[in-house]
């Protein structure tokens, strides 16, 4: 049995190919890095800086894209933005917005940013636990409240 997740794709794809869309179409599949539970005998979730807790699947096919290219680039989610805005045909990326498209990464026709790219990130994990009125039990409220 296919899984929910194939099944919706193929969905996708036939859709698009009904409407003659999907040689003109942009899809992306990305994930979540999961929980981590367990691993290096942390018991705790996302919160190490390991490899393979700070990097997700990004997949894209699309008009101009080599099927089965791997790109060497430290991306973030933040450059997801910018990157579909320049795939989109915008000349360029507000200013209000952080990221920067790794486009020309994956489309060599495209024009590319001339600042060099990120070499490093910084990773980083807060959060502060708040009690309810359900008898003190701790919670992850979103937005955490200020750390004491």
């Amino acid at each position: 049995m296919p899984s929910r997740c194939f099944a919706s794709s193929q969905a996708l794809h036939d859709l698009l190919t009904e409407y003659n869309e999907w040689d003109n179409t942009y899809v992306a599949f990305s994930s979540d890095h999961g929980y981590s539970l367990g691993q290096y005998r942390v018991p705790t979730h996302k919160m190490q800086v390991y490899d393979n807790c700070l990097r997700v699947p990004f997949l894209i096919r699309g008009p101009g894209i080599t099927p089965g290219q791997t790109i060497n680039a430290l991306t973030q989610f933040a450059d997801l933005g910018p990157t579909f805005l320049q795939l989109a045909g915008a000349a360029s990326t507000p200013a209000s917005m952080d990221g920067r498209s790794f486009a020309p990464a994956i489309i060599s026709t495209l024009p590319a940013d001339p600042r060099p790219w990120r070499t490093e990130h910084l990773a980083s994990y807060v959060l502060c636990r708040s009690t309810t009125a359900r008898g003190g039990e701790p919670s992850a409220a979103w937005p955490p409240p200020p750390c004491a």
